[in-house]
């Protein structure tokens, strides 16, 4: 597996690097006690916040097959940096937007309090805006987030499959909690996937 490579969708690739200098530029940490969001852009476009979110998947997921192909130990959860942690997992704090206390408790009812899988509450900046997403996923490869402004406007819900994120809408989204099938887009993800690639010499 070359480190450099780096694919979306099958598209363009680009070094490494410059994918996680564009990415640590993009995203700022939010979740520490009083601390500062860096905003420049309070409104950054949602199109451009998901794309942010994608790739910070792609590299997540990268660093887990590298990790594994050295012998180490993974990268941890996905954003791990940004995750809040409270004894309830969020849903009861003080100050949280009702649709996003609602997607954590929902996920939360569905997957954690099941046994089925894990559910996180993030915080941080996306291009200079604040944002809240919650990231639910089962103890396999697939796994659900919804991304939210510091209103609580939804900004984009998702179905994920290692490195691949699909958009949708929500309400469907949320359905296939319960069925635990994906969307067509995600079918042969598995496939596709540079965990079933054959590393380079």
């Amino acid at each position: 597996m070359q480190d450099e490579r780096f694919s979306r969708r099958g598209g363009r690739q680009a070094p490494r690097v410059l994918v996680l200098t564009w990415l640590l530029a993009s995203l700022g940490d939010l979740s520490t006690p009083g601390g500062e969001a860096r905003v420049c852009n309070p409104a950054a476009p949602a199109a451009a916040i998901r794309l942010v979110f994608e790739q910070a998947l792609h590299v997540h997921v990268l660093e887990s097959l590298s990790n594994h192909l050295r012998g180490d130990d993974g990268p941890g959860a996905f954003l791990a940096q940004a995750e809040l942690h409270w004894p309830d997992g969020g849903s009861r704090k003080p100050g949280l937007p009702g649709e996003v206390a609602a997607a954590v408790g929902f996920y939360r009812r569905e997957l954690a309090d099941r046994d089925l899988g894990s559910v996180r509450l993030l915080r941080l900046g996306v291009l200079g805006t604040p944002t809240y997403a919650i990231h639910a996923e089962t103890d396999g490869d697939d796994g659900w987030l919804e991304v939210y402004d510091e209103r609580g406007t939804l900004v984009g819900a998702a179905r994920t499959y290692l490195e691949f994120m699909v958009w949708g809408d929500r309400s469907a989204i949320r359905a296939q909690v319960g069925s635990g099938t994906l969307p067509a887009e995600l079918q042969d993800a598995f496939r596709r996937s540079i965990w079933n690639q054959e590393p380079s010499p």
